[in-house]
């Protein structure tokens, strides 16, 4: 059989893409091509939205101001370059090893627990802060907001990530002065 596809024009004025399929058959003692043709006009205007879709998205995820990545099964999944901002470590980086490597070792049960529970299928508390530890070992803190979705058929959650170090450190700071102002008094 011969394919090809041709972009026609009906009467009308309207245009299609259609693929055209042949091939040279015997019938009753003679030959003959069999045609079918094809319209393929919705199916690349789905593929052409569903590619105009794909950009929008991808552009939001990797201009977005939060570190933004799907775990799964103790690993990560899908990471931003915002999360790689943030964890000072590159995406190869990151998908390497088990997450909660990359926790600071006093927040680790609290941040697998609440994952453990989220896979499955309960819901602990999906905004909270904790620890993680730089690649420069820096220790820095972050606030999660997640989610649980489904990734390519298994249970993930979608994680959203927010660099709060300075915000500690400005509250800390405060805390501080208002303890010496209280002892002066």
């Amino acid at each position: 059989p011969i394919l090809r596809s041709i972009r026609i024009q009906k009467p009308d004025g309207e245009r299609k893409l259609v693929e055209i399929g042949s091939t040279l058959i015997q019938y009753r003692n003679r030959s003959a091509v069999l045609a079918v043709i094809r319209d393929l006009t919705e199916r690349m205007r789905e593929e052409e939205a569903r590619r105009e879709s794909e950009e929008r998205y991808r552009i939001l995820v990797e201009n977005a101001g939060e570190a933004i990545f799907v775990a799964q099964e103790d690993r990560l999944r899908f990471v931003n370059a915002k999360a790689e901002e943030i964890s000072g470590y590159t995406a190869k980086e990151l998908v390497s090893r088990p997450f909660i490597e990359f926790i600071h070792s006093d927040d680790r049960e609290m941040v697998l627990e609440r994952y453990t529970l989220r896979q499955k299928g309960e819901e602990p508390a999906s905004k909270y802060s904790f620890r993680i530890i730089h690649a420069s070992g820096e220790i820095r803190w972050v606030s999660l907001n997640v989610v649980r979705i489904d990734w390519q058929g298994s249970p993930a959650t979608l994680n959203f990530l927010v660099d709060i170090t300075e915000k500690k450190q400005a509250a800390e700071e405060r805390r501080r002065l208002e303890d010496q102002f209280q002892a002066a008094q």
